[in-house]
């Protein structure tokens, strides 16, 4: 038997959304200034993360870092998305120099009009965008859900730290636990706060 959900809640219920940060091959090449020491581990998770979200057909969200700077120059190589988990053309993508995924306005415009957004957030700099992001949401009484195991830092800074200090400001989670809320999306249509 089919769940009937209430109108009145129908069009109010919380739906996740899954922020992606910084998959680009500036974060995986071995020697580089900004590469991540486990960035296939992180790139697993994240790509597991992905195939979830699509699978529940939950919006998505990538962030790509660019900066007129020799490190993720647009024009350069290192910019560039990871193949495993490259946007596929009906997701959102966003930009940003900053460290913050509100610094991009057209993410901050879009996501003004959600009523009381989820966000799961994953991906590579977490010491940087992951941290700066965590910081902005809770800041604007937005709800994230950061996925530790699927992001990493870059740096001389321990990623359990990072996590540490993200938590402050979100609730930290691992992979099963964000596909739990995924399939309930998937399932039933609605997903708990």
């Amino acid at each position: 038997m089919a769940q009937v959900i209430a109108a009145s809640t129908r069009f109010r219920r919380v739906v996740p959304v899954l922020l992606l940060t910084d998959l680009q091959l500036e974060h995986a090449i071995a020697g580089r200034h900004y590469s991540i020491a486990d960035a296939g581990a992180v790139l697993e998770g994240c790509k597991r993360l992905l195939t979830a979200a699509r699978a529940a057909q939950l919006p998505i969200a990538h962030f790509r870092r660019l900066q007129e700077s020799p490190f993720f120059n647009p024009a350069g190589q290192f910019a560039d998305w990871l193949e495993p988990v490259r946007p596929w053309p009906n997701e959102m993508v966003f930009e940003h120099d900053l460290p913050s995924c509100y610094s991009c306005e057209a993410f901050t415009r879009f996501f003004g009009h959600v009523r009381d957004p989820l966000f799961f957030l994953a991906g590579f700099g977490a010491n940087y965008t992951g941290l700066a992001t965590a910081i902005d949401a809770y800041s604007r009484g937005n709800r994230i859900r950061f996925v530790g195991e699927a992001a990493g830092s870059y740096g001389a800074v321990a990623h359990d730290s990072v996590c540490g200090l993200i938590g402050e400001f979100a609730d930290l989670i691992d992979i099963p636990a964000a596909f739990e809320t995924f399939e309930r999306r998937e399932l039933h249509g609605v997903a708990s706060a």
